[in-house]
């Protein structure tokens, strides 16, 4: 459970990651053409950005590749048809049976060291002293 949780904060950062990385890249990209743009306030920004969108070429590339919720639902469908796949093939119950098994060599790793560690500790200490004649 905390497995599936922690994998999830994972994605998630990635995402966020990701998302920053564009919006960066992107906006350099902007900037270094528009060196203007640097000096607009948040509102001239947003106003000229609006207006740029309402063109013939931005509703061209919306056709094009489709709008965002379009592209979510495509990736929603592309990702539940991937785990179709994969529990058709079994990928996903080798896959899991796999980490199964490094979870018990570990567990076995662990009783084999507590296992050692009271053997040691139990053991008489051997006598240092040396008999005198």
């Amino acid at each position: 459970m905390n497995r599936g949780k922690e994998l999830i904060k994972q994605h998630k950062k990635a995402e966020r990651d990701a998302r920053t990385k564009r919006f960066c890249t992107r906006h350099g990209m902007m900037e270094k053409h528009m060196p203007d743009l640097i000096k607009l306030t948040d509102r001239e920004f947003e106003t000229f950005i609006a207006r740029a969108i309402n063109t013939t070429y931005y509703k061209d590339t919306e056709k094009q590749y489709g709008t965002r919720t379009q592209l979510e639902s495509k990736k929603g469908d592309l990702l539940t048809e991937k785990l179709r796949i994969e529990n058709a093939t079994g990928v996903t119950a080798a896959r899991e049976a796999e980490q199964q098994r490094k979870r018990d060599a570990v567990i076995q790793q662990r009783q084999d060291r507590d296992r050692y560690n009271a053997e040691r500790k139990h053991r008489t200490p051997q006598s240092t002293n040396s008999t005198i004649l």
